[in-house]
């Protein structure tokens, strides 16, 4: 398989004896060289394995750095997040509170003012039942339950009272 004018030149440098012996040479070796490349293609030599796993280790090494790396950045922004949700939940706190107080003033001064009164229309006794219900469910008492339990029984009275009339 070589080249026709290759093979033209060696033989007029060569004759046709020499040219052939040439040729068949060129061919061993030729042949020779596939062999060794096909035979090394599938066999590397120590030192080409342990390269080929310093690169490897490299490329983990690299993936790893890249994997910490992210890991850092997540962990700051965690951190940043349970600082926003703590904020958050003292905020919330807070606001429960205020609207507690404020429940607890409206259903004192309903309530007062309503004994005071001695009135009681089907809207005030919603309104007040609407305020002391969850009121009462969060967790609010004290003085705001003696005024409401004031009331009730007024109210209780006032509707008895009307019931006779």
């Amino acid at each position: 398989m070589t080249n026709p004018s290759v093979v033209s030149a060696i033989t007029a440098i060569l004759g046709a004896g020499g040219a052939t012996i040439i040729l068949k040479l060129i061919d061993v070796a030729s042949a020779a060289l596939t062999a060794r490349s096909k035979k090394k293609k599938g066999k590397l030599t120590l030192e080409e394995k342990i390269e080929a796993m310093s690169v490897k280790q490299d490329s983990i090494e690299k993936k790893v750095r890249e994997i910490d790396e992210k890991m850092k950045e997540t962990t700051k922004q965690l951190a940043r997040a349970s600082e926003q949700i703590s904020k958050t939940s003292e905020q919330l706190d807070m606001t429960d509170k205020l609207v507690l107080a404020t429940a607890h003033d409206r259903i004192v001064f309903l309530c007062r003012k309503k004994a005071e009164d001695k009135h009681f229309s089907q809207d005030d006794v919603d309104d007040i039942d609407v305020l002391y219900e969850p009121y009462h469910a969060d967790g609010g008492n004290s003085g705001a339950t003696e005024a409401f339990e004031v009331y009730k029984a007024q109210r209780k009275a006032y509707m008895e009272k009307e019931a006779t009339l």
